[in-house]
């Protein structure tokens, strides 16, 4: 079964707007996360950010979900962005990005593929043109990589390093 908004509204926008009366005027914000699973050609997260147009009521990007979905539907992720990303609601609506990269052009099938350290300062710049060409700079980068060693975060470590670089 695909899960498309007209699914969101039927099944969790009545949850939503609970939640956001319970949470109204407080300093709380639910994010949504863009999911590969959702096969819309926009991205239902964005679409239901705009529908309530809540203060409280923001999004999470994963870029590395991004090149999922692109690879899912076998196209180059900058063709794909230009039909799934909304630069206007990018803008208004990310509170923060999940920053990693996608691997092999996959990053669904072989799991060792997502969510990963970028190999190399070209590939993330790559990845933070996207952002930038979708208005997404203003918000919180959360760097987000699967690690072979989490008491070291060396994966991590080096993906800070090469962001910072490539952001001055």
């Amino acid at each position: 079964t695909l899960i498309n908004f007209e699914a969101h509204k039927e099944l969790t926008l009545s949850k939503i707007e609970k939640l956001l009366k319970i949470i109204e005027g407080e300093n709380v914000t639910i994010l949504l996360e863009n999911l590969f699973m959702f096969f819309e050609k926009r991205c239902t997260v964005y679409e239901i950010a705009n529908y309530f147009n809540h203060p409280n009521l923001k999004v999470c990007f994963d870029i590395c979900h991004l090149h999922c979905r692109a690879n899912i539907n076998k196209q180059d992720v900058l063709e794909y962005a230009k039909e799934y990303l909304n630069p206007e609601y990018c803008k208004k609506y990310t509170y923060q990005v999940h920053f990693s990269y996608t691997a092999n052009n996959d990053g669904y099938v072989d799991k060792s593929t997502h969510g990963i350290v970028h190999p190399n300062i070209e590939e993330l710049e790559k990845d933070l043109k996207i952002l930038h060409d979708y208005n997404m700079t203003n918000c919180n980068y959360i760097t987000e990589v699967s690690e072979k060693n989490y008491l070291l975060r060396e994966d991590q470590i080096r993906e800070l390093i090469m962001l910072e670089s490539a952001k001055n």
